[in-house]
């Protein structure tokens, strides 16, 4: 029988624990106030023959100074009325003894009514004369006379049985469902690429089905980690590896063009271009393991923003000139951020470069700088005039080696990786990236990066208290 069983099973006995005890409490507090209305009643059903006797032998007068007495000492309203309902003192009835005056009417016994803490009694009796009365008397409960608890109305001690159970079904509700949030959140984290998160340390030493579940789920997130560190430090090594072979690999090319001649100049023309693209890629691919592990902050310093993305602009236009395309500054609005150079020039120059291959022969790559409404980001937007991507491949797009078609991607020189550079190294600095599809055609980047703010510049990485880890 499973654990989280004994505890729900405990759970429900101490609750009808608790329900029983208030119950109990609850009974006893109703039978000593029927008690004390009993005692009550029968106190002023005793006073019915002194009444009787003190109205036939002195008189109206002797039982009004009598009733007067009775009401001063004792609290207790009495009324003596005759056999055909009126009052012997020829005074009215009052109205909260009308209705008991009715039923004594029609009754042969006694009549107790009480409306906590107000308590009525009749009684029918017949005088040594053989003459028949009937004695109504009223009074109400003192404080004084009552237990703790007792004076309150029924309903408030029902409400305490109620809170009573409220307060366990939440308690267990919260025994339950804490854990499952907690889980819950490591596992968002785990989601947006926390691989160090972990749901144990917020649980203790909890010893159930959902501890062993947290236990499970810890346990696949270290596996997690270790395998996708070890992918990435696999993929480091070997793109290291490769830059060996490759530098030896176009010494080779340029011997044997030294001694063919020109009988096969187009076929080594081609390899030298294949190899020049692999010592991009390789290039790519250590730029984007860098970036798993920099500390940003550590080459932190005050970037004009504007004056970097011009220089970018230049040379994209330079290489875009030999391939009938033209990139331009369509907006430039003086900006200021506190940054690494190298990692934003690396993720400018990839969102540009992105969009001049992408824009078709004799249109043009538009960038502009600015700064939004709130004077807190530097802006950088960038369009190309090209197909756009479908609407499902926008999420992906900064995912690294993604492409959204794999022979137009080759063809055109792309690997999958220039976006997913910059999408880094916006999250290394606290900024954003995001693609879009513009209304006129063509894809939209948009860059968003914290404005420079006053104090200490290489803190600016670190307020969020973010990690490089947390890119992992």
């Amino acid at each position: 029988m499973n654990r989280l069983f004994w505890k729900l099973f405990l759970w429900f006995w101490l609750a009808m624990a608790l329900m029983a005890g208030g119950t109990s409490w609850l009974t006893q507090q109703w039978m000593a106030e029927d008690q004390i209305i009993s005692e009550r009643a029968a106190v002023m059903q005793s006073q019915a023959g002194t009444a009787v006797a003190l109205y036939e032998q002195l008189g109206a007068d002797g039982l009004r100074h009598w009733l007067r007495e009775l009401l001063r000492s004792h609290h207790i309203r009495g009324i003596l009325v005759d056999q055909d309902g009126f009052n012997v003192l020829n005074e009215r009835i009052p109205p909260p003894m009308q209705k008991l005056s009715r039923k004594l009417g029609d009754s042969d016994g006694v009549i107790t009514m009480s409306r906590w803490p107000h308590i009525q009694t009749g009684v029918k009796l017949s005088s040594p004369l053989n003459v028949t009365y009937y004695w109504m008397a009223a009074t109400r409960v003192p404080r004084h006379a009552m237990q703790a608890g007792v004076e309150g109305a029924r309903w408030a001690r029902i409400a305490v049985a109620f809170a009573i159970a409220v307060l366990m079904c939440w308690l267990l509700s919260r025994y339950l469902t804490k854990p499952i949030r907690q889980l819950q959140n490591a596992a968002a984290n785990l989601g947006r690429g926390d691989l160090g998160a972990r749901s144990l340390p917020a649980m203790g030493a909890r010893r159930d089905e959902i501890g062993d579940l947290a236990q499970s789920f810890d346990d696949m997130a270290a596996q997690l980690q270790t395998l996708i560190q070890g992918q990435k430090q696999l993929l480091r090594d070997i793109s290291h590896e490769l830059r060996s072979p490759l530098a030896r690999l176009q010494v080779a090319l340029e011997l044997a063009r030294q001694k063919s001649g020109n009988t096969v100049t187009t076929e080594l023309s081609r390899i030298e271009i294949e190899a020049l693209r692999l010592n991009d890629l390789i290039g790519d691919v250590l730029m984007l393991a860098k970036l798993e592990s920099i500390d940003p902050s550590a080459e932190c310093g005050k970037i004009d923003i504007l004056e970097l993305v011009k220089d970018v602009v230049r040379d994209a236009a330079f290489e875009a000139e030999a391939q009938d395309k033209t990139a331009r500054l369509a907006e430039a609005m003086p900006a200021t951020i506190h940054a690494n150079a190298q990692l934003i020039r690396s993720a400018v120059e990839n969102v540009v470069r992105n969009a001049v291959r992408h824009t078709p022969k004799g249109a043009s790559a538009e960038i502009s700088v600015s700064v939004n409404q709130d004077k807190q980001q530097a802006v950088i937007i960038v369009r190309d005039f090209g197909p756009g991507v479908p609407e499902q491949a926008l999420a992906r797009l900064f995912e690294p080696f993604y492409r959204v078609s794999e022979a137009r991607e080759r063809s055109s020189g792309g690997y999958g990786v220039g976006l997913a550079i910059a999408a880094r190294a916006a999250e290394l600095h606290h900024g954003s990236i995001q693609a879009k599809n513009h209304a006129d055609g063509g894809l939209v980047v948009v860059i968003k990066l914290p404005l420079a703010q006053q104090g200490n510049p290489s803190a600016q990485l670190e307020r969020s208290g973010h990690s490089p880890k947390a890119l992992v």
